[in-house]
């Protein structure tokens, strides 16, 4: 097995967990689903790959934000002055979104699962909606699937604004 092909399946690209942020951008990607998110014992998805369905198009590793410099987590920060007291945040994700979705955009953030059990991005288009992305999580948010949806929205000219950490937004750009 060549060095490449060893890397794109040990731990899909990184050799160890310490390069991975676990934004899930490598199994969505993933034309054989082969690529599964799996908690650790700590409580962190991680991916793994299932080597008798990969067929090696390195797909995983291009969409990587870890994997290419250029693409590494945003460097950018924003303050606003606390305008939502219900927000632990500050608010101003509130604030714009809010603005956005009166002007059209579709949003997706993280919120907690039905049953509470799991952090996961969600997609809503109505300002009423907004209280479900609310409030800090301070945990790991499940989003492969919204990065194929993000992905047909924006190429049908949709306008999609996405909240998520720093390594999120480089994976779903690279995505």
């Amino acid at each position: 097995m060549s060095n490449e092909k060893w890397y794109m399946k040990s731990n899909v690209g990184h050799k160890e967990k310490r390069t991975c942020c676990g934004c899930g951008a490598c199994a969505g990607i993933c034309p054989k689903s082969c690529i599964q998110m799996n908690i650790d014992r700590e409580g962190f998805s991680y991916p793994s790959v299932d080597e008798s369905l990969c067929i090696e198009c390195g797909l995983c590793i291009k969409t990587c934000p870890w994997e290419h410099n250029e693409k590494k987590v945003p460097r950018h920060a924003y303050a606003l002055k606390d305008v939502q007291y219900k927000s632990s945040s500050g608010g101003a994700f509130y604030v714009i979104a809010s603005h956005l979705i009166t002007k059209g955009y579709i949003v997706y953030g993280a919120a907690y699962s039905e049953d509470f059990s799991k952090i996961i991005h969600i997609r809503i288009n109505q300002c009423s909606e907004l209280p479900l992305l609310r409030g800090s999580k301070y945990v790991q948010s499940s989003l492969s699937e919204s990065f194929n949806e993000i992905r047909s929205l924006l190429e049908a000219g949709e306008r999609v604004l996405f909240s998520g950490t720093g390594c999120q937004v480089a994976a779903l750009k690279s995505f």
